[in-house]
């Protein structure tokens, strides 16, 4: 039981070691997460309970209790993926007590208390804020919640465990990415990450799949004569699906950027790379959600003055989560996709919110790419 305990408090330790050798790292990104959190926190608080409520009280029920499912699934399939992490991981603290001999008895009992400690930390926060502010949970409704949460979680983390076993198994196979090399150093750099984007990061499928979907949510929603806001805010989840997966392939770009900058990529010529590549996909999803929301338009109902006016919103509503990503990915830790997620969140919602409302705030996208650019200059030596 001593060797155990030992085991157990020695990856604490290791925690608290990485936050006292890195102490204003850590600082300033918890403060950020709590002020993007507190700030996304508040946004839909006062949206769902004081201004759906005062539209009706049942809709105000239903914005709740979908937001709490949203945010309980979410959680459930984070700790999910933490704990494959924790198996995965040859870094792991699991992988090194293993392969210093510890015993399979003392292992199993470190891993019991891990995922326990794991789950009811992130478990306790999202139940009791949501339990306070947003659905109140009946004893049995709880029990339920956290068993499914609990078998989301397991379920998750053997789905990616087994994942892992199987990809490990394969032979390594190599293919060139770049064939022709009859181009300058930032076209390179740009066509790499386009290269990889597309055939090496196996999320970019599954991406591709959502978007599709969303696209013909967006043409039923036509069809149908749903309301406009709808196709806005399925045109906002398709942007922000695109611009989540485009900052977790930058996060693991920066994994490995002592190469690019050992052979002297500058700060310019890295930033050039990543905003072609945020833009031009960015572009792609606006062009084609905004052009099938006009040409159905056209065809199924008829042509008004708002049509064209609204077919631009909806390009500019789909790219500006892609388009964001470089104003936003070196002002706090890039390699920190999650925060990053959050940060471009919020950023895309307001400005969305005030497209929305005007189109002449697209006049106000160069200020800001402006701004962006010259508040994190030099910051790729530092990441």
């Amino acid at each position: 039981m001593k060797r155990f305990l030992y085991i157990y408090l020695m990856t604490l330790n290791s925690q608290l070691r990485k936050i006292k050798y890195s102490y204003f790292d850590e600082l300033v990104a918890g403060f950020c997460i709590l002020v993007v959190g507190f700030l996304f926190f508040h946004i839909f608080h006062d949206f769902i309970n004081e201004h759906i409520a005062s539209i009706s009280l049942e809709m105000k029920d239903y914005f709740n209790k979908f937001f709490s499912i949203l945010v309980m699934i979410f959680c459930a399939f984070y700790s999910g993926k933490k704990i494959a992490a924790e198996q995965n991981k040859e870094n792991s603290f699991k992988s090194l007590v293993i392969r210093l001999g510890e015993s399979p008895k003392q292992i199993k009992i470190y891993w019991i208390l891990y995922i326990s400690s794991l789950l009811f930390t992130f478990y306790f926060p999202v139940i009791l804020i949501l339990s306070k502010y947003f659905l109140k949970f009946a004893v049995k409704d709880l029990i339920f919640s956290l068993l499914v949460m609990l078998c989301i979680s397991f379920v998750t983390a053997l789905l990616k465990i087994m994942n892992f076993t199987e990809d490990s198994q394969k032979p390594i196979i190599y293919h060139r990415l770049l064939e022709n090399f009859d181009f300058d150093s930032k076209t390179a750099l740009f066509k790499w990450r386009w290269q990889i984007f597309l055939t090496r990061n196996p999320k970019t499928k599954m991406t591709i799949s959502c978007l599709f979907l969303l696209f013909f949510i967006n043409i039923a929603i036509i069809v149908f004569e749903f309301p406009f806001s709808l196709n806005i805010l399925c045109s906002f989840a398709s942007g922000l699906i695109l611009a989540s997966i485009l900052i977790y392939q930058v996060a693991f770009d920066l994994s490995y950027s002592w190469i690019e900058k050992n052979i002297g990529i500058s700060h310019k010529s890295y930033l050039h790379s990543i905003t072609k590549l945020c833009t031009i996909w960015g572009i792609i999803l606006g062009s084609v959600n905004g052009g099938g929301y006009f040409i159905t338009h056209l065809y199924f109902i008829n042509f008004n003055t708002e049509l064209l006016s609204e077919a631009i919103k909806i390009i500019f509503i789909s790219m500006t989560p892609s388009w964001i990503i470089p104003q936003i990915i070196f002002q706090v830790d890039p390699r920190r996709p999650v925060i990053q997620i959050f940060i471009m969140f919020i950023f895309s919602l307001f400005i969305n919110t005030a497209i929305f409302a005007t189109t002449v705030t697209i006049l106000l996208l160069p200020l800001i790419d402006y701004y962006g650019k010259i508040s994190q200059k030099d910051r790729f030596y530092r990441a």
